[in-house]
């Protein structure tokens, strides 16, 4: 069995430890070994909210995301990684600050429920359902190319205004 919980990074530095550690070793099973434009700040910023797919005791995180909101202080990780190609992004998202933006990104599933529907499925859906309840009208994500369909059912959008039609060939 397992809980899908919601917290303020903040809150809870012990739960983004663990989903931390779950992440990395995703990552490292895939063979990334390094992820040069992630750092993990975001565990100490009150802007952040994270989505654990956890065991009920809390001690195993199988999946997660989180959600930065835009809060004109950190950029969000978007910037931070596409703003070298694109600049217009800084613009984009400061003009939908008012209103309430932020990303949805750190979305993983550990291999033990790959396939399940446990971790990215449940996590998505519930980070989605607490934007509007910490004040966001709209989320950016990257996406890798093979989970753009994904993300388009599930409702987004590609911006084709930003980037190469809405793709970046050249990431850090």
């Amino acid at each position: 069995m397992v809980t899908i919980r919601a917290f303020r990074a903040i809150d809870d530095p012990a739960a983004c430890e663990r989903f931390i550690l779950g992440h990395r070793r995703v990552l490292e099973a895939h063979g990334v070994k390094k992820v040069t434009s992630s750092n993990n700040d975001w565990a100490q910023n009150p802007a952040v909210f994270v989505v654990n797919v956890e065991s009920e005791d809390k001690s195993k995180v199988y999946g997660g995301a989180r959600i930065h909101a835009s809060d004109g202080v950190n950029a969000l990780p978007i910037e931070l990684a596409t703003g070298y190609l694109d600049k217009s992004i800084y613009d984009r998202v400061h003009s939908l600050r008012t209103e309430g933006t932020g990303e949805l990104c750190g979305l993983w599933n550990s291999l033990e429920v790959a396939g399940l529907g446990i971790g990215s499925f449940f996590a998505t859906r519930a980070a989605t359902a607490i934007a509007n309840q910490i004040g966001l009208k709209s989320l950016w994500g990257l996406c890798a190319p093979y989970t753009v369909r994904w993300a388009e059912r599930l409702g987004s959008r590609i911006q084709y205004d930003i980037g190469n039609k809405g793709t970046f060939t050249t990431l850090n």
